[in-house]
């Protein structure tokens, strides 16, 4: 939605990318680690908000059926997020909000 809203994406560089101007750079990566990427309910849902806040634009751009569309998409995802997260505010959920999601 960012690149159809004509913004450009933040992203993370690649780990061989780093290794590779660590040794341009004359230096060994003589260990490294890494972790899983554990979402929670919030976190998608953050990520789902800056997805509509470009709806605007994506409708400026691209017309509106488009941005209703996406609109339609991100509220299919945010009702799939919350049925993977048994987030529900009717009821009382033994499953904590803060549920993480692989």
């Amino acid at each position: 939605m960012i690149l159809l809203a004509g913004h450009r994406c933040y992203r993370e560089y690649p780990l061989t990318w780093i290794y590779r101007q660590c040794r341009r750079a004359g230096f060994e990566v003589l260990e490294s680690t890494t972790f899983p990427i554990l979402y929670s309910r919030a976190s998608i849902t953050r990520q789902l908000d800056v997805g509509r806040r470009k709806l605007p634009y994506i409708r400026a751009k691209h017309g509106s059926s488009t941005a209703i569309a996406m609109g339609q998409a991100c509220e299919m995802l945010q009702r799939r997020i919350d049925d993977a997260t048994n987030h529900n505010t009717s009821k009382t959920s033994a499953v904590k909000t803060d549920t993480r999601i692989r």
